[in-house]
């Protein structure tokens, strides 16, 4: 079976996504999505960061994504959908990171910032999907609902 070349600036990224417990009586949550260079120890250290200072956990399996660093565009994440009930300011619902960013730095990350409304009794875990790309066509996607404490 012959093997596609790949070129020479396109370089396989890890994505993953991190955040706390859900508290059924806050009516915000905050998770983090990020990038790091395909390396034990750079993943490591992303790990080590989010259990330790943030005390946050994985909250979707990492996925791999190509990004071409002769590609000029940033790579993109995006919330593709959260369950009605919560909310994100529009101008944060897709965020950015410079390609040169990626390129240079072995950990990048972006923060969302959701919340809710209603009664205090009736907050519930958000359904998150976000979508990861620097290509449109090649969108890598994580799926998560937060544990509830």
């Amino acid at each position: 079976m012959a093997m596609k070349p790949v070129a020479a600036d396109v370089n396989i990224i890890k994505v993953g996504a991190f955040g706390d417990v859900f508290r059924p009586w806050s009516p915000e949550y905050s998770f983090r999505v990020h990038l790091w260079k395909n390396q034990r120890k750079t993943e490591e250290e992303v790990f080590a960061v989010e259990a330790n200072l943030m005390k946050s956990n994985i909250l979707d399996v990492p996925r791999f994504i190509p990004v071409d660093f002769a590609d000029e565009r940033a790579v993109m994440i995006e919330i593709t959908d959260i369950d009605e009930q919560w909310d994100i300011k529009p101008e944060l619902k897709i965020q950015s990171i410079p390609i040169s960013h990626v390129m240079h730095s072995p950990e990048n990350s972006v923060t969302f910032n959701l919340s809710t409304y209603g009664p205090e009794d009736s907050f519930f875990s958000p359904d998150i999907d976000v979508a990861i790309y620097q290509n449109p066509e090649k969108k890598v996607r994580l799926s998560f609902k937060p544990q509830e404490h």
